[in-house]
């Protein structure tokens, strides 16, 4: 119910899933896609300044299974938080025991 976690948790979830188009309609964001050797990465830039939210999101997704690898996040006030994701697997296979309630 608390918006900046709603964007928050928006940004986070739907960047590292690839769905962009869900971030662009959460908030009001200038969308710049390049390709690098490596990577896609889309910049998303506010384009007005809120009181809360993200000036800018960058996002780097892996060209060879379009896994994310970076997120950036940099807030208003210019704080930047990065989330580094290695080794990200798809379709991974998870232990069974996982799931077992102890």
């Amino acid at each position: 119910k608390v918006p900046s976690m709603k964007m928050m948790s928006t940004c986070v979830l739907c960047g590292v899933s690839g769905r962009v188009s869900d971030i662009l309609k959460a908030a009001d964001y200038d969308c710049k896609v390049e390709e690098t050797k490596d990577a896609y990465v889309v910049t998303l830039t506010a384009k007005q300044k809120a009181a809360k939210g993200y000036a800018r999101i960058l996002l780097s997704y892996r060209k060879s299974d379009c896994v994310c690898s970076l997120l950036e996040m940099e807030e208003f006030n210019h704080v930047v938080n990065t989330y580094t994701m290695l080794d990200g697997k798809v379709n991974g296979k998870v232990d069974d025991s996982v799931y077992s309630i102890k």
